[in-house]
């Protein structure tokens, strides 16, 4: 009986194993935070937190993520572009000023060809996008994209400070990912432990019983 008591006792409520100076509640209340090097991310779910304790790791999920905030403000700025260029393309008629010359319609047309042009350069903004699996990350920026294996990848940082995530290669060399901004706070925290995750993932080894 003493010793189905103490079972009992070293085993909570959750049903996960509890090691010494191991607190559930306290890491489920902080699923992040800053070190110096960075942020970094903590699992939030019990079952997280045991696989997290005792290096016991399902398969992750896959990754999707483009940029939240900046995809609102380039929709809602494009459209004011063209909205204020179309009323100055309206506006041009008569005369050019003390000339001869007469405002023509391609004038007008061109006008709003003008803001179109930059309409879409600000459209540029909502181009980043990231897709991971266990097999690599496949990133999209504003300029060139990347195909990387997950070998190539030596880390997934996010460091204090920095507008994105980037990744961290073996050569040395840092890959922005501009689709996880830190603007876009949880959303972009989610995304980056989904990447760890998945990089984690494919760099340990299988353990075939």
């Amino acid at each position: 009986m003493p010793e189905a008591g103490l079972r009992r006792a070293q085993i909570p409520p959750s049903g996960v194993p509890r090691k010494p100076g191991y607190n559930t509640g306290s890491l489920a209340r902080a699923s992040h935070h800053w070190t110096k090097s960075g942020l970094r991310l903590a699992p939030t779910s019990v079952m997280d937190q045991a696989q997290w304790h005792t290096g016991a790791v399902s398969t992750p999920n896959p990754v999707f993520a483009r940029p939240q905030r900046a995809r609102v403000i380039a929709y809602v700025l494009a459209a004011v572009v063209v909205v204020v260029f179309t009323l100055i393309a309206f506006g041009l008629h008569g005369k050019t000023g003390d000339g001869p010359g007469y405002f023509q319609r391609g004038d007008q047309a061109a006008m709003i060809g003008l803001g179109l042009c930059a309409a879409a350069g600000i459209l540029l903004m909502v181009r980043p996008k990231v897709v991971a699996d266990e097999q690599g990350v496949r990133v999209r920026n504003i300029i060139g994209s990347y195909d990387l294996p997950w070998d190539t990848v030596r880390a997934v940082s996010f460091g204090r400070g920095a507008p994105w995530l980037t990744l961290d290669l073996h050569d040395d060399e840092r890959v922005a990912v501009m689709a996880v901004q830190m603007a876009d706070k949880d959303y972009a925290v989610k995304a980056a432990r989904g990447l760890r995750a998945l990089h984690a993932a494919a760099l340990t080894p299988t353990v075939v019983e």
